[in-house]
């Protein structure tokens, strides 16, 4: 049985060391430019925002997270917008799985 991993789903994705890390991918062969790497954070938060925009077409999400929202803000709490949580960097990595990956055809000619 899996967990529920609920953390995912509330917790905001600290995103602090994003630069850093992929500096370091550059060093073990990943081909981040370093546009990609000077503009992480907006093409995160370009991403995210697609995301969070996608969810809202389902409408059992909106009513929960709307509620949410409405929740923190009548009671003084803070609110991580969806955007911001570690879920939609979850999801951002699996929509991507696959679709960096350059498949070189090795047909020979002779």
């Amino acid at each position: 049985i899996m967990p529920g991993y609920k953390w995912l789903i509330t917790d905001e994705h600290d995103r602090s060391s994003t630069e850093a890390k992929m500096e370091a991918m550059v060093k073990l062969g990943v081909p981040y430019t370093e546009a990609e790497i000077a503009n992480a954070q907006a093409l995160m938060d370009e991403q995210a925002t697609k995301i969070q925009e996608n969810l809202y077409n389902d409408p059992d999400f909106v009513a929960t997270y709307e509620a949410d929202k409405k929740y923190a803000e009548e009671n003084g709490l803070d609110f991580i917008e969806m955007k911001d949580r570690e879920i939609v960097a979850l999801i951002a990595y699996i929509q991507r799985l696959g679709t960096d990956i350059k498949v070189v055809n090795s047909t020979t000619s002779n």
